[in-house]
């Protein structure tokens, strides 16, 4: 548990096949919808996605979770 955070957790990782690579805008709006359907279907309200030069964080809303503690 990290500030009171209590739920399941999912970590996917995506390459870039280099036998057969696609432009890099390509496959961040590739995995950016995949994410997106993720949230959608597992009820989530947030996703972080780390591509090599960015952090890219999705929101449903910008709600906090009541048991999350931020007074640390």
């Amino acid at each position: 548990m990290f500030l009171g955070q209590d739920e399941p957790s999912v970590t996917l990782s995506f390459i870039n096949y280099p036998k057969f690579p696609v432009k890099e805008d390509a496959f961040k709006k590739g995995v950016s919808f995949i994410a997106e359907e993720l949230i959608r279907e597992l009820k989530q309200n947030r996703t972080v996605i780390v591509f090599n030069n960015e952090t890219l964080m999705l929101e449903k809303s910008d709600e906090i979770d009541k048991n999350i503690d931020l007074s640390y």
